[in-house]
């Protein structure tokens, strides 16, 4: 998100009511005034505090892979941005071309990449959802961006600050990318520096506002796909 100066100057004051709010509700939920509902399984949630790409679907894929691996019965809990599925319906790299419409990309791309390795709820009431997997015996849950999903209790929260663009301009929303101030960062557990191997100054504003341990994490590229265009092939034939 770049804005031009004015532009940007024009919205400053939108950005310090949005500022006020995500504090005062971040203030609720500590002083327990808006109560968080808890699973029975563990919830790790990954999140950031940027809006825009840092890499969390890799690392929410990772994550449930290794849980899967190391035994672990595993739920992916998605807002999706486009529509709900419950996860009791079909696994997702089993659905059809009706549910991929319902979901955004980096969900299907989960579905895809994991296939019945794990369940997968997607909906703005993940709570709901994730009850629905307890149902199906999912013990180990993982929240997809859900670092600001304060409506869920969480055991661990990973949030992921992209090197190139660690901290969008140092402004909240609408005037920047930030989410949430930089000392919401107070929140995280685990620390994870993507697209870098080494950035010393990330580390030190980091350390200002957390203490948790700071990892480093790249994506590499896994396989190329050719995506057949079946429209046109269907045209071809005809």
């Amino acid at each position: 998100m770049n804005l031009h100066p004015i532009l940007r100057a024009l919205l400053w004051p939108l950005s310090i009511v949005f500022e006020a709010v995500v504090r005062l509700r971040a203030f609720f939920y500590r002083a327990g005034i808006f109560s968080q509902k808890r699973l029975q399984g563990v919830v790790i949630s990954v999140g950031n505090l940027t809006v825009g790409g840092t890499g969390k679907t890799p690392m929410v894929q990772w994550i449930a892979q290794r849980l899967f691996d190391s035994g672990e019965r595993v739920g992916i809990l998605s807002r999706g941005y486009r529509g709900s599925v419950r996860p009791d319906t079909v696994p997702l790299k089993e659905a059809g071309a009706a549910i991929q419409q319902r979901l955004s990309d980096e969900v299907w791309l989960l579905g895809q990449r994991l296939g019945e390795k794990v369940r997968i709820g997607v909906g703005a009431d993940r709570y709901a959802h994730g009850l629905a997997l307890e149902k199906m015996g999912i013990e180990c849950f993982v929240l997809d961006d859900g670092f600001q999903h304060l409506q869920l209790a969480r055991d661990v929260d990973v949030v992921l600050i992209d090197a190139t663009n660690p901290f969008g301009g140092g402004r909240l929303l609408p005037a920047g990318r930030l989410r949430e101030p930089l000392s919401a960062l107070a929140r995280a557990d685990v620390i994870v520096i993507t697209r870098s191997e080494h950035a010393p100054a990330i580390e030190a504003t980091v350390q200002r506002y957390s203490a948790a341990p700071m990892f480093y994490a790249q994506t590499q590229l896994d396989e190329v796909r050719i995506a057949e265009n079946t429209a046109a092939a269907g045209e071809a034939s005809t």
